[in-house]
């Protein structure tokens, strides 16, 4: 429980229920946002009450992957009610930097580690993209990140035979120095093959799932016993199994074996985070809803994503102060018009979301 002192209490959200990131509080019905935009059980003397009319209270959702480059885009997932996101790679640096001066709250890797000629530098998304030529190259790549705010070091894994890819020793080498340096390693590994070599490197959370074939039993054996988490992005499976063609990337990419994958490592109890690689091919902030659907879709509760995309999120991306409604969090609050708990499509209906205490308007309300 983190340290909070009073302040005085300046809204009140009155006749919800309150889902606090884990679980329902049944016993309580309101909720304060204090002077300091943090959150307060205490509604008593608020300046403005707001009645919920019956809705569900939400923290701020998180969306665990996006490839946000601009303002813009962050007002976009503000608008759906995604408070916070992890951004898997910006550049030039300034881009960087300005993302950070956003009310929507983000975590950045900076640029992302790649093979030069690789498959996933050639695609020219507009993502970053900077190659690694040798193990010599790493400490002043990861170090040139940690240099501009990065919280966590982005590699890519490619499957072996789909062109030029960072070898086995030099994934080993990065992220070796990035958890000397005190950060996450976190890779995107989108076949079998690429997981198998990002296991072996030794990451912390994987991004993606195969595209290509599911997990099979050894491998989801590897995330339980090297305790990974998985960020699975169906949104974007689901997007290239129509688009890869077209980007030049051939029929590997199978919504049926990412979804199949999610429902083994589900089943084995591994964490699993909502992210949805939003970029220009996968739209802000809806695309968060999407993902919360498609999850669900695989067998997960409705319960398990909504957790998925506030308290777990928070947790494994080391967020002490979001993504769950407890006092002396910042205030990031959707109210929803029903249940998600018994339809995770009500997060669409959103009636009012704040962040840091501020409201902003949503994606339903016209200008």
């Amino acid at each position: 429980m983190r340290p909070y002192k009073s302040s005085k209490v300046i809204t009140a959200i009155t006749n919800v229920t309150v889902f606090d990131g884990l679980h329902i509080l049944e016993r309580v019905n309101a909720i304060g946002i204090d002077s300091d935009g943090l959150i307060t059980f205490d509604t008593h003397g608020a300046v403005t009450t707001i009645d919920g009319n019956g809705g569900f209270l939400l923290p701020g959702l998180i969306d665990g992957h996006t490839h946000a480059n601009s303002t813009e885009t962050l007002d976009k997932l503000a608008s759906y009610g995604v408070t916070s996101t992890v951004v898997a790679s910006c550049t030039p640096p300034e881009t960087c930097l300005a993302l950070a001066g956003h009310a929507v709250g983000v975590l950045y890797s900076g640029a992302s580690a790649m093979a030069p000629g690789s498959q996933h530098a050639n695609l020219h998304l507009g993502l970053a993209n900077e190659t690694i030529d040798s193990i010599d190259d790493v400490p002043d790549f990861v170090d040139r990140q940690i240099d501009i705010g990065a919280s966590q070091i982005k590699i890519v894994a490619d499957n072996p035979g789909t062109g030029n890819i960072l070898s086995q020793d030099i994934l080993d080498a990065l992220v070796d120095y990035t958890h000397t340096r005190g950060l996450r390693a976190i890779i995107h590994a989108a076949g079998l093959e690429a997981f198998r070599m990002a296991q072996a490197a030794g990451v912390d959370h994987v991004h993606h799932v195969p595209q290509d074939v599911p997990l099979d039993d050894e491998a989801v054996g590897d995330y339980v016993s090297r305790g990974l988490v998985s960020i699975p992005t169906l949104t974007v499976a689901l997007t290239l199994e129509k688009l890869g063609p077209l980007l030049g990337l051939g029929d590997t990419h199978h919504y049926n074996a990412s979804s199949e994958s999610v429902q083994k490592l589900y089943a084995a109890g591994v964490p699993i985070l909502a992210g949805t690689d939003a970029s220009a091919y996968v739209p802000f902030g809806s695309s968060l809803h999407q993902e919360l659907e498609l999850l669900v879709g695989t067998g997960m509760t409705e319960l398990d994503a909504l957790r998925a995309a506030t308290a777990y999120n928070a947790m494994y991306t080391n967020w002490e102060d979001r993504g769950r409604i407890w006092v002396g969090n910042r205030a990031d609050l959707v109210l929803v018009g029903g249940n998600p708990i018994t339809n995770i499509s009500v997060t669409r209906d959103i009636k009012r979301i704040w962040i840091g205490g501020k409201q902003y308007r949503s994606y339903l309300e016209s200008d």
